[in-house]
């Protein structure tokens, strides 16, 4: 490797462009394309010295049909040192992939290793819990037309008021006029109805 050119863009469509001229106009070859984020694509080429100036200079005008501010930078370097080539082509590690036979690339044979599952004893007594009702309590009706109710009414919300006239045939009212009762109707209705 001679030299290393570099072309950064704003959006991938001019990164793939200036990529695309590169390659045509000039002998070099595409080392790697890398998304640097926020829209920030970077192209890397390799070649001559020569070669890679012509490209980056084709890729960076190629990149100006896309506006002035698409293309970010641009630059050379000439006969890199060894050691900054392997650190801007610092492999990633890759995963190992098993193949189907259970080897790894290296060919190291894998066991895998399954357990059967016990079925677990069922306990002998369930437990019962108790579920809590949100609604108010209320007594159950008599014979007689009183109502009886646990909780005071005058303490519960319009939500809570509504539900406990639905449970009292609306209280004599309709279901719209119930859905739009204020509270201090909801009351009143309902001191009528236990006075009756």
């Amino acid at each position: 490797m001679d030299a290393i050119g570099f072309i950064e863009t704003r959006g991938l469509i001019p990164a793939i462009e200036a990529a695309d001229v590169m390659l045509k106009s000039a002998q070099v070859e595409l080392i790697e394309r890398s998304i640097v984020g926020g829209g920030i694509v970077t192209v890397t080429v390799t070649g001559d010295v020569g070669a890679v100036k012509s490209a980056v200079d084709a890729g960076a005008s190629a990149t100006q049909n896309f506006g002035s501010e698409t293309l970010l930078s641009q630059h050379v370097i000439p006969r890199p040192n060894e050691q900054v080539s392997d650190v801007i082509f610092k492999e990633k590690e890759k995963p190992t992939v098993l193949k189907e036979s259970g080897e790894t690339e290296t060919g190291v044979q894998l066991e895998l290793k399954t357990e059967s599952l016990e079925k677990v004893p069922q306990p002998e007594s369930e437990i019962k819990l108790e579920q809590k009702n949100d609604e108010p309590e209320v007594e159950s009706l008599s014979s007689k037309p009183e109502l009886r109710i646990k909780e005071d009414y005058k303490e519960l919300n319009v939500k809570e008021l509504r539900k406990l006239a639905k449970k009292y045939n609306n209280l004599g009212m309709t279901n719209e006029e119930l859905q739009t009762a204020t509270r201090a109707v909801l009351r009143e209705h309902f001191e009528k109805y236990t006075n009756q």
